[in-house]
């Protein structure tokens, strides 16, 4: 005996195909839920570029970012991580010392052997959901380390069966067998799991950064472009411009995080599309714009600064957020 529930007219493929219970397409329907739970490994930040060096033999902070608030991973326990894949190499050959990732519930490490860029794992336990996140490079006594890329995206572990925050819920073995009911409630979390999983973990559909502490010289090594900053500039100045990519068929919010260092806190602007949203200097800030279903430019500009002084934006993430 099965039971047929209302309302079902979204559902793929029909539910006549499907309420057998034990049927191919059921099955796969309900192992599909906890699979994709797993496999959402959904962007927190980015960067390539001309390869970064750290002092020698002293720690260097290079990048720093946000991770997106969200339920889950807010609250320990429930197997979600953030984990960063990061492209390192000394200058010189044999052991070099570490690149550390700073954030969540401890520091995490990865040795550096060879002068060959590798690619360094590094995950870790989230404090809460919407936190601050710095790598670095720790080089051991007359050693220089480089990076030339790094991505941050979340992880999750197999599900269980337990209540989690996003009130995503997990499906039972049994239900997968012939022969069981199908009811509503459990055809409401097939359907209604995707949403809830998207609103917990928003993309990051756009990602600026660059070394937190920039100084003159760190100017004068790379060009003022690649920082997106302005150097002894007395007239407003256009630092850079980006584009951000079109990612559904329909309005939908986006968050913008981003951190404007200055040394004399010459305030901006971060133009969307023909939006302008003025931004505080060396403070974390925020604002959400709503963009339609097509690709829009991004500028970033710094107001005017003073004689020898400098301004560049640090960060700026994007972050596509489920309605």
């Amino acid at each position: 005996m099965t039971y047929n529930p209302q309302d079902l007219g979204d559902l793929v493929p029909p539910i006549e195909t499907i309420v057998s219970g034990g049927s191919s397409p059921w099955r796969i329907c309900v192992e599909n839920h906890g699979e994709l739970y797993t496999m959402a490994e959904t962007p927190v930040a980015s960067w390539h570029g001309e390869p970064l060096q750290s002092p020698t033999g002293s720690e260097q902070t290079v990048l720093r970012w946000l991770s997106a608030r969200g339920y889950d991973y807010a609250v320990g326990g429930l197997g979600i991580q953030l984990r960063v894949e990061v492209r390192v190499r000394s200058t010189t050959a044999g052991a070099a010392g570490d690149v550390k990732l700073y954030g969540g519930t401890a520091t995490v490490t990865s040795a550096v052997v060879g002068s060959s860029f590798a690619t360094h794992t590094l995950t870790a336990t989230p404090a809460a959901g919407n936190e601050e996140w710095t790598l670095a490079l720790a080089p051991s006594s007359g050693k220089v380390l480089e990076v030339c890329s790094m991505v941050a995206y979340w992880v999750a572990a197999a599900p269980g069966v337990r209540a989690y925050p996003s009130e995503w819920r997990q499906t039972l073995t049994a239900n997968r067998l012939s022969n069981v009911p199908v009811h509503t409630e459990l055809v409401g979390r097939l359907l209604n799991g995707p949403v809830l999983i998207a609103r917990d973990r928003p993309v990051c559909v756009f990602s600026h950064l660059w070394p937190f502490d920039v100084s003159g010289a760190t100017f004068a090594k790379y060009a003022a472009w690649a920082a997106w900053g302005t150097v002894n500039n007395t007239e407003p100045a256009i630092v850079a411009r980006g584009r951000i990519p079109s990612s559904d068929v329909r309005p939908r919010p986006y968050q913008v995080d981003y951190f404007l260092r200055t040394s004399d806190g010459t305030p901006g602007t971060i133009r969307i599309g023909a939006t302008e949203f003025p931004v505080t200097a060396d403070v974390w800030g925020s604002f959400t714009v709503e963009l339609g279903p097509s690709d829009v430019d991004i500028t970033a500009q710094v107001d005017a600064c003073g004689a020898g002084e400098w301004a560049y934006f640090e960060t700026i993430q994007v972050w596509r957020m489920a309605p």
